[in-house]
C-alpha cells in the first residue's frame, strides 16, 4: 500500500512539474513574440542585391535553349494527348463489344429463364383439379 502511496505521490508531482513547464515555455514565448512586434527590425543586412552586374540580354543562349525545350516540350505533349485520345477510342469500342455482347447474353439468358417460368406454370395448371368440376 505504501508503493502505491509513493507512487502515486510520484505521479502528482511530475504532473504539477509538468504543468509548470508548460506555463514557462508558453509565457516565454509570448516574451519572445512581444519583443520580435515592438523591436525595430534591423534592415542593413536585410537586403542583398542578387546580380553584380546588369541584367542578362533578352537574346541569351539560355533564352534560347529554354524556347527550343519548350517548343519540343509542346510537341512531345501533343503526341502524347493524340495516343491517349486513340487509345482512348480504342477502350471505349472494346468496351463497347464487350457491353454488347454481355447485354446479349443476359437477354438470351432471361428468355430461357421466362421459358423454363411458363414450362413450370403449365405444368402446375395441368396437374391442379379444375375447380368448376367439383359444383
Amino acid at each position: 500500500m505504501k508503493a502505491f502511496t509513493k507512487l502515486l505521490l510520484v505521479g502528482a508531482v511530475a504532473g504539477a512539474g509538468y504543468m509548470v513547464y508548460k506555463q514557462r515555455m508558453a509565457s516565454r514565448a509570448e516574451d519572445d513574440l512581444w519583443s520580435e512586434a515592438t523591436n525595430a527590425p534591423d534592415l542593413s543586412t536585410a537586403y542583398q542585391p542578387v546580380f553584380d552586374n546588369a541584367a542578362p540580354e533578352s537574346g541569351s543562349v539560355a533564352d534560347q535553349a529554354a524556347a527550343t525545350v519548350s517548343k519540343d516540350a509542346d510537341a512531345a505533349a501533343a503526341k502524347v494527348s493524340e495516343k491517349a485520345g486513340d487509345v482512348a477510342d480504342k477502350a471505349a469500342g472494346k468496351a463497347g463489344g464487350v457491353a454488347d455482347k454481355a447485354a446479349a447474353k443476359a437477354d438470351k439468358a432471361a428468355d430461357t429463364v421466362a421459358d423454363a417460368t411458363q414450362k413450370v406454370a403449365d405444368k402446375a395448371a395441368e396437374a391442379a383439379p379444375d375447380k368448376s368440376d367439383k359444383n
